[in-house]
């Protein structure tokens, strides 16, 4: 899969942050099978040094719009900045996030 081209998306639940479903190229970008990412939550993805902003960037999110540049941790540990747009949608009476992710670049070694 060539995830340059590829459409990465996987929903949340915004209260417990847990990864609800996710589609085969997000799967392949953090290098977890579906089932090990859905027994994850968003912090799982997210580099440990971006944990405090991702607090303080969830409470302030509503609706829909673009989340920014996020550094990311794949299972092996190696790492890349991901664009995320995202569209917070009601899923069975709950609030959901449905992001949509592109892959920008490896991280470099001091980044």
């Amino acid at each position: 899969m060539n995830l340059k081209k590829s459409v990465v998306f996987w929903t949340f639940d915004v209260e417990t942050f847990r990864f609800l479903d996710v589609n085969d190229a997000a799967c392949e970008l953090f290098g977890y099978s579906r089932k090990e990412l859905l027994q994850k939550d968003i912090y799982d993805i997210v580099a440990p040094e971006e944990h405090e902003r991702l607090r303080r960037h969830l409470p302030e999110r509503g609706g829909s719009g673009d989340a920014g540049e996020w550094i990311c941790a794949r299972k092996d540990g190696s790492r890349y900045v991901i664009s995320v747009r995202f569209n917070n949608v009601e899923i069975d009476g709950n609030i959901a996030s449905f992001v949509y992710a592109s892959r920008v670049r490896e991280c470099q070694p001091n980044s």
